[in-house]
């Protein structure tokens, strides 16, 4: 079983998913849901899914996500109200 990723992640996800929606060419649309897919179950991989560089490009907008550590009880235990989903 693998560790779930930070909620600040799955929203990096689920933007992504959600700017696909919007794409009129299906290579683009299936391409960027690609991105979204791998960029929460890929997370702690060492290429990025969006710059496909170890250590994100300055222009990547998942640089400094990436480069921030997260702690895996810090925020399994958060008491932050969740992020992405029905807000429960």
């Amino acid at each position: 079983m693998t560790t779930p990723p930070p909620p600040e992640v799955s929203l990096i996800a689920a933007t992504l998913r959600k700017a696909a929606e919007q794409l009129r060419c299906d290579a683009d649309r299936e391409e960027l849901q690609r991105v979204g897919d791998q960029v929460e179950t890929d997370w702690d991989g060492m290429c990025c899914p969006l710059c496909q560089e170890s250590t994100c490009d300055d222009d990547c907008p998942l640089a400094a996500s990436r480069a921030q550590s997260y702690e895996v009880d810090t925020y399994l235990l958060s008491t932050r109200p969740r992020i992405v989903g029905d807000g429960s």
